[in-house]
């Protein structure tokens, strides 16, 4: 990749190539994803740890009803 991690192509070759796995394309140019560090893992596995206890205590009801259509 180039400056900063950023590589111009076809989308055609984005799709195709296997080593674009984990990079995103965003108009015509492929970037690495930056895919974060394991302490922030670590605060994210506990947030949702921590809200899934919530929620087993204090269940919700979901409803569609008040939703707006775009």
């Amino acid at each position: 990749m180039g400056a900063a991690g950023i590589k111009t192509v076809t989308i055609e070759e984005y799709l195709s190539n296997p080593a674009y796995e984990h990079c995103e394309y965003v108009d015509g140019e492929v970037m690495e994803l930056n895919v974060g560090t394991n302490p922030h893992s670590r605060i994210t596995a506990k947030c949702c740890r921590k809200l899934d206890e919530y929620l087993d205590r204090n269940p919700v009801a979901l409803s569609t009803r008040n939703c707006i259509a775009a």
